[in-house]
């Protein structure tokens, strides 16, 4: 192969790994488990991520071993909130999540 072949399949190989780690730029992720007051795992619960400078929001339910992700959110300060009958709202505020983070945010609920 000679180096004119080369130089644009190098050139092009740069270009695709370039799109695709732009691609990723910008987001990044909250995760976390939800538990009660005795340090069980909450199930069920609903899990808010509001970004604060949007006031986009997404929402998801904690799964059976408590755990909550928010994959690929656009970076920025968030307030998560988590609510579920029979425990109080849970309410944080100003969780920066900066890009490429994987902010790990346990959220412990109490009865009320």
């Amino acid at each position: 192969m000679g180096r004119s072949t080369r130089v644009p399949l190098v050139l092009a190989a740069f270009i695709a790994s370039s799109l695709a780690a732009f691609a990723q730029t910008g987001t990044g992720r909250i995760s976390g488990v939800v538990s009660d007051p005795a340090g069980g795992v909450v199930p069920g619960a609903t899990v808010v991520a509001t970004h604060e400078g949007t006031g986009v929001s997404r929402e998801t339910i904690s799964n059976d071993s408590g755990l909550y992700v928010f994959e690929g959110i656009p970076v920025g300060p968030y307030t998560v909130t988590a609510e579920l009958t029979g425990f109080k709202k849970y309410v944080s505020q100003n969780n920066l999540l900066q890009v490429g983070d994987r902010l790990s945010l346990d959220i412990k609920l109490q009865t009320g």
